[in-house]
């Protein structure tokens, strides 16, 4: 259905000590709006749908908070146009919030460009068949904000960092349900992923440079992704990407580490230069090859060493790769059909690690 609706239900700019509870909305431009200023505010159990205009969507918001020190608590906002939670101020927590789209486009779910926000216990769901769009928890430029226990579904980005000063973000228990995986790009550097899972989609890490923001070369460096699991990804387990007209950059100094990948096409897509990346104590099994050859752009070396890991039913090593202490034996896993990837006692890949 096209709707055209104006205005905001609440506009608390420059308003502090505000409480907003049991409200629904619906076909405003925004529920709330903050524009700067605001400190110390509650909302809870708020319900809002059908926002904006359908030709200004990048002005629509379910939740705009530009403010600090504010606590949102058990809210729902649904196809809120552009922005279904957008936070730029800092300090902040989000806890059992919802972010639903039952029709295109939309761009972000829950986006932070403040710092030192915490977001917990939050759901962002994409209901339109075969989306073209949709980024779920991420970080735009903030710096310092804590991802725990989230939940996106059916994203294109659905856990990301992007743009240069995005940094030091952490993402902990945090499950992504198919489309994409954990995307670090366009300059994106000191983020950590841990403890996250990506149970199929098309990739499970995602390194690129896009036009958006110019050329950062490297295009994301020192991240780390420790402890993850990447259940039957559809395509690559590690994708370096570069689509038509976007930039090559290097992908630099990053580290996977204690991750487990199981069932996959491809372990990975070499589509960027990459320098002084690692993996360590790494799991891949159930791999069917080890490069992809569908590359949109060049293929370049591959600069990934691999230290302590067990690469089980995957294919062939390429030409002289990095590595040491490499193994080739069945993980066995607790309950792999059930998404169970602990190690049973039994094991050969106890104590086979390296200690970090």
């Amino acid at each position: 259905e096209t709707t055209d609706t104006i205005g905001r239900a609440f506009d608390l700019t420059y308003d502090d000590y505000i409480e907003i509870r049991n409200f629904q909305f619906k076909t405003y431009m925004s529920a709330i709006h903050t524009e700067t200023g605001s400190e110390y505010l509650h909302l809870e159990n708020l319900y809002g749908i059908q926002f904006g205009k359908w030709d200004d969507l990048h002005n629509t918001f379910g939740i705009y908070l530009d403010g600090d020190y504010c606590t949102v608590k058990n809210c729902m906002m649904a196809d809120a146009g552009d922005n279904d939670y957008r936070i730029q101020g800092d300090n902040n927590l989000f806890d059992n919030c919802q972010a639903y789209m039952f029709t295109e486009p939309n761009g972000y779910f829950f986006l932070v460009e403040g710092h030192y926000n915490t977001l917990q216990n939050c759901v962002a769901r994409m209901y339109t068949p075969n989306p073209i769009s949709g980024q779920g928890f991420g970080s735009r430029n903030g710096q310092y904000n804590n991802f725990i226990n989230c939940e996106a579904h059916t994203m294109n980005y659905a856990l990301y960092v992007r743009w240069p000063n995005t940094a030091y973000n952490t993402f902990t228990n945090c499950t992504v349900y198919a489309k994409s995986g954990l995307v670090m790009r366009d300059g994106a550097h000191h983020n950590t992923f841990d403890r996250c899972k990506v149970i199929g989609g098309n990739f499970g890490i995602a390194f690129y440079d896009s036009i958006e923001h110019g050329k950062n070369d490297p295009c994301a460096y020192d991240n780390t992704i420790q402890n993850c699991t990447f259940e039957n990804v559809q395509y690559n387990v590690i994708r370096l990407h570069v689509a038509p007209g976007n930039y090559s950059s290097t992908v630099q100094n990053n580290k996977i580490i204690n991750c487990t990948a199981s069932g996959a096409e491809w372990v990975f897509k070499d589509a960027m230069p990459s320098s002084g990346n690692e993996v360590i104590n790494c799991i891949f099994e159930d791999i069917n090859t080890w490069l992809d050859p569908n590359n949109t752009g060049t293929a370049y070396p591959l600069n990934f060493s691999f230290d302590h890991c067990n690469f089980y039913d995957t294919p062939p090593w390429p030409v002289n790769p990095d590595t040491s202490n490499i193994i080739d034996l069945n993980p066995d896993f607790v309950d792999k059909a059930n998404g169970d990837f602990h190690l049973n006692s039994t094991s050969p890949c106890i104590n086979a690690g390296t200690s970090m």
